[in-house]
């Protein structure tokens, strides 16, 4: 197969004892799917793939505990938060979300990024995301209708965001559009090619 292990997005894999080494394709598979439970990405020393958009319906909770390592598969894939997202990062076992390949400058894999929307609910401590900012879908043979420019996206939802690490975003960094109003704290913009911070917002933010 395409991957040692593979997974719905919205999945409960656990279990302790477990040795992964010289596997071909060693990596963890998570396919697109909609997150209406109670999931948890736990860090195995594998790396996840995840494929397509991630949702996480209203009602529906992601954790995503410390040393969490995910790859995200090019410019159609993100996390969509409409519930509740958790990114448990440690200082010393923080959260990475990156692209596909490590060059994305040069094989064009950046991907979409995080997005809080529509009264979604969460937090964010010690995640790093590298490499994203370009999300598009809904390709009418012509064009892409929805195209959407930020590494994170802000709308409607106010979360608790500290220890963020934005690197080489392609556009820009963190996008608040609506009544965003997160608590911003101790977070570092590197390398955005656009707007580190652009705040659209009609609600007081705290940076």
């Amino acid at each position: 197969g395409s991957a040692l292990v593979a997974m719905s997005a919205a999945g409960d894999l656990s279990g302790i004892g477990n040795n992964f080494y010289a596997n071909d394709n060693a990596i963890i598979k998570i396919n697109q799917n909609l997150i209406d439970n109670t999931a948890t990405w736990r860090n195995f020393g594998l790396p996840y793939l995840a494929m397509g958009e991630i949702k996480i319906a209203p009602g529906g909770i992601l954790n995503v505990k410390p040393g969490v390592f995910v790859r995200w598969d090019f410019y159609y894939s993100r996390l969509l938060n409409l519930g509740e997202l958790n990114i448990n990062g440690l200082f010393d076992a923080p959260v990475v979300f990156t692209s596909w390949s490590d060059t994305p400058w040069v094989d064009g894999t950046y991907w979409g990024g995080v997005v809080f929307e529509n009264d979604s609910t969460g937090s964010v401590n010690y995640l790093t995301i590298k490499n994203s900012g370009a999300y598009y879908t809904d390709w009418n043979g012509i064009y892409y209708n929805h195209v959407e420019h930020h590494t994170m996206r802000i709308t409607d939802a106010g979360p608790a965001i500290n220890h963020l690490t934005i690197e080489n975003s392609i556009t820009n960094g963190i996008n608040m559009t609506g009544a965003a109003s997160p608590v911003i704290e101790n977070c570092a913009i590197k390398n955005s090619a656009m707007w580190g911070v652009l705040s659209e917002s009609l609600e007081i933010v705290i940076l």
